[in-house]
């Protein structure tokens, strides 16, 4: 055969692909994929790996996920095999019937050969019909014979343990089925990373259970490792909580199959008003025990155990708290959800979140559980101890004072607490990273300023406010690429705040406290070049109102110059006001320079980097001005 090669140039392509915004989304999609994964190869750039590389990222990309579904990956497809451990009871067994998804809302694309009837996405949910006539044999075959799933044994395996060793991980893996390195649902889903956070979430709460901090501390550099004075009060915590066999059980059955509630393959085939993690893992639960099949060998005190720490794991997340993400607001919410469900419920849910956290980083211990990272865990903890006894906004900003006391920082005024909540979304780790972000905040205008201070102390009970979710990755993309920065990320958000204000004027009520999406805005932030495309960005957003939600909509607009070159006249008014932003810098550290007690080592670096800027902006001044001249 023969065929004809023809070229296209990266311009024309990106000219091509940004005429439509789903095309756009599901090249930048392809390629941030595409990208990873060659970084990932021994050739880097190799044509055969490209080759692979490509047809990898296509099959997995969400958008040909919604073209063409994986039929293993349906749910009603989707088998885990368990074998029986020596600790369970053999005559322990559940019929496992074929699952249907008959309570999948109508049109999904469960059903082999029908597509969606969901308006204009009916093709993106359109299925290959003779990709399921091939599986139909093994379907039909399974609505014949029910399947017989033996226990694996766990609640046994807890009644007889004594002490933990290091075949701990090869045990977890045999007693929950959903940590199995083959069949896990989580590597079904190609959610790898996932399955090792929930391995490394069982073995940590298992290893503090146990009082083994050899196990749990075995994976951290000696230069971070947990401090065993932290290690005690993560045991005081551990007693405090007192779990029995039956939590322990549940606990690392929730910890095993939480994390699949972030599949992009599992949310797609939900309902829609069940399209959110909690809300997915409770419907796999009750309607597709197939997936999770732990939940089989669960008693009713365990359930309701587990069903009810996911309800109240949809209202507050620790981690957001730990961040500055989250509001009061958020903390009132789980006090009224614990005194609705009761004391139990709030321990288990506290011995979840120890394993949760502890998880986070991966690894055959916790990695993420260190000296550095432990000391905030234990101290939003400890104080949540304490909330049905505080108000909620002295737990809020007393874990905040606790976060300021550590950076050796003011914590008087409003703009003291706004700089100390930034700190926590920026992930300060010591007083020289608080004074670069300091010096970010003086760069701002004074309205800017005003209006940042209003946002980050509303507290969403009294007045309303705005949860910005993704705010931590913003501002961590942010840092990284220097043609955003601190200072032009603070300046959009004050953007974003007066659209989202004058947008809900127009909307009915809402209520108090109002979550927006800003992953998109993450994303655009990590590889946006132009700094006036960034600078203008919220001009061609939409946002997206779904409920009492917001999703903030970066748009095709936006995307599609994301490369845009800079222009002299853009360069003039970045010179221009970068030297602004100098000016702004320098006369907010000669007023507060003679209020600080004394130079710390800190404030030393930063007053040479001040001199710098003297200097540096004598040079702008001089190239501006010449600019303007020409």
């Amino acid at each position: 055969s023969f065929a004809e090669t023809f070229t296209l140039t990266g311009q024309d392509l990106a000219e091509c692909v940004k005429q439509s915004r789903g095309c756009m989304s599901m090249f930048c999609d392809y390629a941030k994929d595409f990208v990873a994964a060659m970084q990932g190869t021994a050739s880097k750039c190799g044509d055969e790996d490209q080759v692979h590389v490509a047809a990898e990222c296509c099959r997995k990309n969400q958008h040909y996920q919604e073209l063409y579904p994986d039929p293993k990956t349906r749910l009603h497809n989707i088998q885990i095999p368990t074998t029986n451990s020596n600790g369970g009871d053999s005559d322990r067994s559940q019929e496992l019937m074929p699952w249907e998804g008959d309570n999948l809302e109508q049109g999904d694309s469960n059903t082999p050969g029908r597509a969606s009837r969901n308006g204009s996405k009916e093709s993106m949910e359109s299925v290959k019909e003779e990709e399921f006539r091939e599986h139909e044999g093994e379907r039909a075959l399974r609505r014949s014979s029910a399947t017989k799933l033996t226990d694996p044994g766990l609640l046994g395996w807890l009644t007889a343990l004594s002490e933990l060793d290091q075949s701990l991980a090869a045990r977890l893996q045999e007693l929950l089925p959903e940590l199995n390195t083959e069949f896990s649902p989580h590597i079904v889903f190609e959610q790898n990373a996932e399955r090792d956070r929930a391995e490394s979430s069982c073995i940590s709460i298992m290893s503090l259970w146990k009082d083994r901090y050899d196990i749990f501390t075995q994976l951290q550099a000696p230069n971070v490792k947990l401090r065993p004075e932290q290690w005690q009060e993560l045991q005081d915590l551990v007693n405090w909580i007192d779990p029995d066999l039956e939590q322990i059980q549940a606990v690392l059955v929730l910890l095993a199959i939480r994390g699949l509630g972030k599949s992009k393959s599992v949310l797609q085939q939900m309902p829609r008003d069940n399209r959110r993690p909690e809300k997915a893992v409770l419907h796999l639960m009750e309607s597709q025990k197939n997936v999770v099949p732990s939940v089989f060998w669960l008693g009713p005190r365990a359930l309701s155990f587990i069903t009810d720490a996911l309800a109240v794991h949809e209202l507050f997340n620790l981690a957001q708290m730990l961040q500055g993400e989250n509001l009061p607001a958020n903390i009132a919410q789980l006090r009224d959800c614990i005194a609705e469900k009761g004391q139990d419920i709030f321990r288990f849910y506290i011995f979840f979140l120890l394993g949760f956290m502890s998880g986070i980083a991966a690894g055959q211990g916790s990695r993420f559980m260190n000296g550095r990272n432990a000391s905030s865990v234990i101290s939003g903890v400890r104080l949540l101890k304490r909330l049905m006894e505080c108000n909620p906004t002295a737990i809020y900003w007393g874990y905040l004072e606790e976060r300021a006391q550590k950076l050796r920082v003011n914590f008087y005024s409003a703009e003291d607490l706004v700089l100390i909540r930034l700190s926590c979304l920026a992930r300060a780790q010591d007083e020289k990273d608080y004074l670069l972000l300091r010096t970010s905040w003086d760069a701002l205008k004074a309205r800017e300023r005003v209006a940042l201070t209003d946002h980050f102390l509303a507290d969403g009970i009294q007045e309303q406010a705005f949860v910005l979710e993704f705010l931590p990755n913003c501002m961590a993309n942010a840092k990284a690429n220097s043609t955003v920065g601190l200072v032009g990320l603070l300046g959009v958000l004050v953007d974003l705040l007066n659209n989202l204000n004058t947008s809900l004027e127009s909307m009915p009520p809402m209520e108090k406290m109002i979550p927006v999406d800003l992953s998109e805005m993450a994303e655009f932030i990590a590889v946006v070049q132009n700094r006036f495309v960034f600078l203008t960005c919220v001009s061609r957003c939409q946002l997206q109102f779904v409920g009492q939600r917001v999703y903030l909509k970066m748009t095709g607009s936006n995307w599609g110059r994301t490369t845009d070159p800079d222009s002299d006249m853009t360069s003039l008014a970045y010179t221009l006001q970068d030297i602004l932003q100098k000016q702004e810098v320098l006369e907010a550290y000669i007023m507060r320079k003679h209020e600080d007690s004394g130079p710390s080592a800190a404030h030393l670096v930063v007053e040479e980097d001040v001199h710098e800027d003297f200097k540096a902006l004598e040079r702008s001044s001089s190239m501006a001005v010449q600019q303007m001249v020409f």
